[in-house]
């Protein structure tokens, strides 16, 4: 269940015990996330970026939807918050859709706009590889993660001689 799913289902409840959408409250979209972290559905539906920070990153620098640092980085042009483009696809198209970091009203999605300099920012942090668990050792500048994706020798790939499922640095000896 997407964030959209979610204000139409709070929505239909409330029509269904006779209250108007002007009585409807705001969604917490901070707490759906949260309470929803460990099913793959929603964390799909997630803009941050999921690599382990081996830069501190603050709560100013963490999306207010998805909780995980801001990828592809939006600000509100009425009161400045940021936020995940992806995240931005959450807040509601009717209703009361409200700044999900302070719950000032949205008048529609016009109202935000790239923030190229802070998304700039952001690549320049360092992360771990996704197959730091499996024991890749790699670290670098997040601009440069997406391109090891693929890459990676510790990533599993598909034998092209059996078809077996094995990390790429073992595939010669499985």
């Amino acid at each position: 269940m997407d964030n959209q799913e979610a204000w139409d289902l709070e929505i239909t409840f409330h029509e269904a015990n006779g209250e108007n959408e002007s009585e409807v409250e705001e969604t917490d979209f901070a707490n759906l996330a949260d309470s929803h972290s460990e099913n793959d559905e929603i964390q799909n539906c997630l803009g941050g970026y999921e690599y382990e920070f081996v830069d501190e990153t603050t709560d100013n620098q963490k999306c207010p939807v998805c909780l995980f640092p801001m990828r592809d980085s939006v600000q509100t042009e009425s009161c400045g918050h940021r936020l995940c483009r992806e995240c931005l696809n959450g807040i509601p198209r009717s209703g009361n859709p409200v700044c999900p970091k302070d719950r000032g009203r949205i008048d529609n999605v016009i109202e935000f706009y790239p923030d190229k300099a802070f998304a700039r920012e952001m690549l320049c942090f360092r992360v771990k590889c996704l197959q730091s668990e499996r024991g890749c050792l790699w670290i670098g500048q997040l601009r440069h993660a997406e391109e090891r994706i693929g890459e990676c020798s510790h990533e599993d790939q598909n034998c092209l001689a059996c078809d077996a499922l094995a990390q790429r640095r073992h595939l010669e000896t499985h």
